[in-house]
Parts: C-alpha cells; structure tokens; sequence
C-alpha cells in the first residue's frame, strides 16, 4: 500500500482501464444496492423508480453491464486468435462460460432461498445473452446492428401487438401487459418467467460488441476510438431521448427508449474514460478512476462472492460473544446502531462492507490474479 501511493500499478497486460473502469463502477453500484440497510433515508437513486416514473441509476446499472459485457467479446476474441485459439475452442469456451454463469445464477438464488431452486436471475441471463452475442460475432458488424434493431423491433411488437386474454393488445400496465401475460401463463411454471427479456438484452449485448469492436480497431488512433464512442453514443441517446417522449424508458418491459438510453449513454461513458484512460492517460483520472479499476477487474468474483459471504456467513454464523446466538450481521448492526444511531450505522456498515471488498479485490489486483468465468 505504500508503494501504491507513490505509484498506480501499471494496467493488467491486454485489458482496457476504461471498460474496468466502467465496470467497476456498476458493481460497486450493485454491492451497494445488496449492502444497504434500508430506511427513507436512503437516497431514491439507489432505489428503482416507481412504476411510470422513468430510471433511475439502479434501473439502468444492470443494462449497462450487458452492455459492458458485450465490449468484452470482440475484446477477448482478439486476445484469443493472438494466441492462436481455434475457431471450435473459442467456441466451447463460449458454451463453457455461459453454461458456468448460469450455474452460478443458481447457486447464489439456492444460497439465498437455502433451497433447490431453478429460475431465472441476472447472472443465469447474462449466461443467455452472452452466448448470443457471442455467436452473432459470427456476423460482420453492420448485419450484427441490424439484428440488434431486428431484436428491439421485434419485442416491442410483441408488446403493443400480442393479444392479452381479457386485456386486448398494446396495453402497457404494470400488471396488465403481454410479457407478464407470457411469464404467466408459459414460462414461470418452468422456473423461465422473465425469458421474453432475453431479446431485448441480447440486442443491447449485440450493441455493445459494435463498440468493443472500435476499440480493438488496430488501425485507428486512440483519440479516434474515442471519438467515435462519444459521438455515436451521444447520438443514440439522442435518439432514446425523443423516443422516450412517446415511449417512456422503463426497466420491466424494456422498452426501445430504455434500449437507446442505456446503449447511447453506456458508449459515451466508455469513451470518455477510455480517452482518460487509456487513450491519452490523465494522471489525475487515473487516481480517481483506480478504485473502480480494482472493483471492475474481478466483476464476477465481487457480485458473488458479496452475495455468498452475506448469505453463509453474516447471516448464518452466530456472534459466539452473545447469549441470545443472533447473527453476526444481527449483531454488528446492533452494535453500529448504539453507538451512531440507526441512521450513520447502516451507512457505516455499508462503507465497511465496500472496504473490505475493494481491500480484498486490490490484493489480487497487485498480484495480477483475474478470476475468469
């Protein structure tokens, strides 16, 4: 630690300090939203909107890691083919890593329900959408747009067109509506209610490898990739924002302003600090960004592993010191909330859990150990 404050460790060989970055804002986001003891004085942006009231930074933290997630594709394929991977290993890594997230979806709900279940959850989606996109990298880059688009169109129709028994077609309620009329009476009885949203997801994962693409373009400049990212992305949101003012955005129906939003605002993001970071590195980005670089350069180890510890060991292990054998999160809260208050203790408490994670995630970091799915 010392060291570190003279000197960042350089960037991991072959990874993009901005697309870290970017993540490791997102799941520092999402442990923060798992981590936080609730009260109304938490802010709403950690909160998901209501019904008809828009996004907020919650609802949009899960699209952007979709997005984020598909920039990592055409990434890691050209790190593969320098290595000389085949064509038939690539692809039984891709059928491996998303099989793996997928099985990893269930063993965290099963750790949470302390149940066998099967369903459906962020990591068993992005288990789905990955292998979509990355298997439409098989596409050149303007057909891969066109079924993005083919994507988005298509779920919207399926929305305002399907004829919902006893509702009628194009009726976008919270509880009456055609996806929720699908889970119903299709998929939930086979632990799949939430599946239709893998077509909506899969195009933004399909849009996020056309910017990872610019990226790992060795032919144009840094300053260009960047460039570009911004721009396009500035455009597309754009193009969500005067769609949103028919269509509002929404995160449970994921409709088309929701897709533009998430997909131009994510681009213009990772262009900003990849031109900070990567492209024409600025020494004072790179401290403030370096924290999130750590959270970002083991993702899936963070979200998991936050999620198991709370489960099998602050919920599960009793605080030996107490008589009454209550939890030793029961416990810690209770000690936090005697001394501060109800309010600082559950502030601290989660100030103290992103510490020990960001302490934890930096070890590996300094000694370069990436825990890949």
């Amino acid at each position: 630690m010392a060291r570190s404050a003279r000197e960042l460790p350089p960037p991991p060989s072959g990874r993009v300090t901005g697309t870290d970055a970017f993540r490791g804002f997102l799941v520092l986001w999402m442990l923060l939203a798992n981590s936080i003891v609730w009260s109304p004085r938490v802010p709403r942006v950690l909160e998901h909107a209501p019904w008809g009231a828009g996004v907020t930074v919650t609802d949009v933290v899960f699209p952007w890691f979709l997005f984020t997630m598909g920039v990592a594709i055409p990434l890691s394929f050209q790190a593969a083919r320098r290595r000389g991977t085949s064509g038939w290993s690539l692809a039984a890594r891709v059928v491996r890593r998303g099989s793996l997230l997928f099985l990893l979806g269930l063993l965290v709900y099963t750790v949470v329900s302390w149940r066998p279940y099967f369903g459906l959850g962020i990591l068993q989606m992005l288990g789905l959408t990955y292998v979509v996109g990355a298997a439409a990298m098989v596409l050149p880059t303007p057909l891969r747009l066109v079924v993005a688009a083919a994507l988005a169109a298509g779920h919207w129709s399926l929305l305002v067109l399907l004829p919902v028994p006893g509702v009628g077609a194009g009726v976008l309620e919270e509880e009456r509506n055609a996806l929720r009329y699908l889970n119903a009476a299709y998929f939930q009885r086979y632990g799949l209610a939430g599946l239709p949203a893998v077509v909506p997801q899969s195009a933004i994962v399909l849009a996020g490898t056309v910017a990872g693409e610019i990226l790992a373009r060795p032919t144009w400049a840094p300053g260009k990739r960047a460039a570009w990212l911004v721009g396009g992305g500035a455009v597309v949101a754009l193009a969500g924002w005067v769609v949103g003012m028919d269509v509002p955005p929404n995160r449970v129906l994921w409709t088309p302003s929701l897709l533009l939003l998430t997909v131009g605002t994510g681009a213009s993001i990772l262009g900003v600090l990849y031109g900070l970071l990567d492209a024409r590195p600025v020494r004072l980005a790179r401290w403030v960004a370096f924290p999130l670089v750590v959270f970002g350069s083991n993702a899936i180890l963070l979200y998991l592993g936050s999620i198991l510890f709370r489960e099998l060991v602050l919920r599960r292990w009793s605080a030996s010191w107490r008589a009454d054998g209550v939890s030793l999160l029961t416990a810690l809260m209770q000690e936090l909330t005697a001394r501060l208050g109800p309010v600082q203790a559950a502030w601290v408490y989660t100030g103290l859990v992103v510490l020990l994670w960001w302490c934890a995630l930096y070890a590996l970091y300094r000694r370069r150990v990436f825990v890949r799915i």
